[in-house]
């Protein structure tokens, strides 16, 4: 019995019996030809996972498997994809593996020590999850140390950055960037709870890069992210509440979505391009250790800001001047740079506005 409200399905044949029903008021749409790969291959995983806990044994399910393989083969005369076939082994016990890992021999302990097991998160790399700071789950710092292991590129997109935050994955992060890793980091002097010593800890790294947004009346930067690039294509990010800190990395009530590009691509390729807009903004500023001042002072200025609230108003608003004040400012300029003149008087001619005393 299909109950009043919202659907997003494809009518098939027991939905369709049930939708024959004068009493009910029902909209369709026309099934279009783009997107309809993603639609009809969601529900015919669907349908196929219903078929395959029908079966007996795990050799019955990969026959299924291979056997739609084929089907799929032959209706669209693509050979190509037999290669796509599960591969199987001699023994009843082995019928199918799932590859893990893969790495070169040469100047690897794991190859002469099978008990050294590769590092790897706890979490799936295909399928989204949620951290909710349960005790059932692992730490979200423990598992960012997993995912760093294994990542070649690494972004990270935070509100605030606290130094006992960044000590909670610092050594992994040492090692991934000294093998080559790639690791850019976006924050803010909001509210001036990122400290310093922080960004410093984290722009020391080799092959990192930090960039901070000083206007954050107008920006309002309160993302958090962190985004795992593998070469294999397993790349993972979290996304969230959780900023650097150890409260929000260890044990408080943070909420942190865990997608897959293997489960979410597009999703996945949307948290790529926003970020590259926010990397190649003009309100995004590269740090270097010779701006510590600069940082400073920002940071200062926002706790500033932010003890003065409810004490009095403050308003927000951008000045750019007019075309005959933009021509002065220019003026001033020339006479500065070009003429070395710094002491200069700007006078403008007004009408009279004395009202007139004549009788």
């Amino acid at each position: 019995m299909l109950e009043n409200g919202l659907y997003e399905q494809l009518i098939n044949q027991v939905i369709d019996r049930e939708l024959n029903d004068d009493k009910k008021l029902i909209k369709t749409r026309k099934l279009s030809e783009e997107g309809s790969e993603k639609i009809l291959s969601r529900y015919v995983a669907e349908v196929v996972e219903l078929g395959l806990r029908s079966c007996g044994s795990m050799a019955e399910k990969i026959d299924l498997a291979n056997n739609l393989i084929e089907n799929i083969k032959n209706q669209t005369s693509q050979n190509s994809l037999s290669d796509y076939a599960i591969a199987t082994g001699d023994g009843s016990d082995d019928m199918a593996n799932e590859l893990l890992s893969v790495s070169d021999k040469a100047n690897n302990v794991q190859a002469v020590n099978d008990n050294i097991e590769v590092i790897r998160p706890k979490t799936s790399l295909v399928e989204s999850s949620l951290f909710t700071g349960s005790d059932k789950e692992p730490k979200m710092f423990e598992e960012l140390r997993n995912e760093i292991a294994s990542a070649d590129r690494i972004d990270m997109l935070v509100s605030f950055i606290r130094c006992a935050g960044i000590r909670l994955i610092l050594d992994s992060l040492k090692k991934f960037t000294e093998r080559g890793g790639r690791l850019r980091v976006i924050t803010t002097s909001y509210m001036g709870v990122t400290e310093t010593g922080a960004v410093e800890e984290l722009a020391k790294l080799p092959n990192t890069e930090v960039k901070i947004c000083y206007e954050t009346k107008n920006v309002g930067l309160h993302a958090k992210a962190y985004v795992f690039y593998r070469n294999t294509g397993f790349s993972t990010a979290y996304i969230g509440s959780s900023n650097l800190s150890r409260k929000a990395m260890s044990y408080g009530l943070e909420w942190n979505l865990k997608i897959t590009r293997k489960d979410l691509p597009d999703t996945f390729d949307k948290v790529e391009e926003t970020f590259e807009i926010y990397w190649n903004s003009k309100e995004f500023e590269l740090f270097r250790m010779e701006n510590r001042e600069r940082l400073e002072k920002a940071l200062e200025a926002e706790k500033q800001s932010k003890s003065r609230i409810g004490v009095d108003t403050r308003y927000t608003f951008d000045l750019s001047p007019y075309t005959y004040q933009q021509e002065i400012l220019d003026k001033l300029d020339a006479e500065r740079e070009v003429r070395g003149y710094y002491r200069n008087l700007v006078v403008r001619e007004l009408p009279s506005m004395i009202p007139s005393l004549a009788t």
